[in-house]
């Protein structure tokens, strides 16, 4: 069984927005999540899931980058306020951060 948990934040000081998104699913190892979510293989699941949950406005404002999505893994300090794996980043920049 796949859940999802997000998690919408938005800081006063900054203006800026983003959804913070945990993925459990027990058929998959946490490398197996990790490697489908850097790949973008979940991406319009949890923007699908996001436009339930918050809108179909603010899921829009995800697709186009205005809000960032920000996925997090089994690391403990990425759940202790570190930046976790950006979802919505593009192939090219993929590319950049594994060499």
């Amino acid at each position: 069984m796949r859940k999802y948990i997000l998690d919408f934040e938005f800081d006063e000081v900054t203006g800026e927005s983003r959804i913070v998104i945990d993925l459990l699913d027990d058929s998959m190892s946490a490398m197996e999540m990790n490697q489908s979510i850097r790949a973008g293989e979940v991406r319009e699941e949890i923007l699908n899931v996001a436009g339930k949950l918050f809108g179909e406005e603010v899921a829009r404002q995800a697709r186009e980058g205005k809000i960032g999505l920000v996925c997090l893994d089994d690391h403990p300090e990425m759940r202790q306020g570190g930046e976790g794996v950006p979802v919505s980043q593009d192939q090219s920049r993929k590319q950049d951060l594994e060499q």
